[in-house]
C-alpha cells in the first residue's frame, strides 16, 4: 500500500467520512463535513447502500444496481465447526 500511495501520500486523508457527492459536467464535488471540495473523479470503495446514500443524483440504473441486496441467512447448525 505504501508503494502505491507514495506519489500522492500528502493528499491522502484518513478518518474523513464523505457525506454527499455531487456530479459536475467536468468533475465532482465532495462534502466531507467541512464544506465542498472539487475533484476530477471519485472512486467509491464502500458498501453499495453507502455509495447510494452519498449519491444525491443517482439515476434509475444506479438505484437498481446499488439498492437493497437480499441477505442470505444461514442456519448456525449448517456452518462448519472450528477446530
Amino acid at each position: 500500500m505504501k508503494r502505491i500511495s507514495a506519489p500522492f501520500i500528502e493528499r491522502v486523508r484518513l478518518s474523513s467520512p464523505v457525506q454527499r457527492i455531487r456530479r459536475l459536467p467536468d468533475g465532482v464535488l465532495i462534502d466531507g463535513g467541512c464544506g465542498w471540495e472539487r475533484f476530477d473523479q471519485v472512486v467509491l470503495a464502500t458498501h453499495a447502500d453507502q455509495s447510494l446514500a452519498m449519491l444525491g443524483d443517482a439515476d434509475d440504473d444506479e438505484r437498481r444496481l446499488l439498492g437493497p441486496f437480499p441477505i442470505a441467512i444461514t442456519k448456525p447448525c449448517s456452518m462448519p465447526m472450528r477446530g
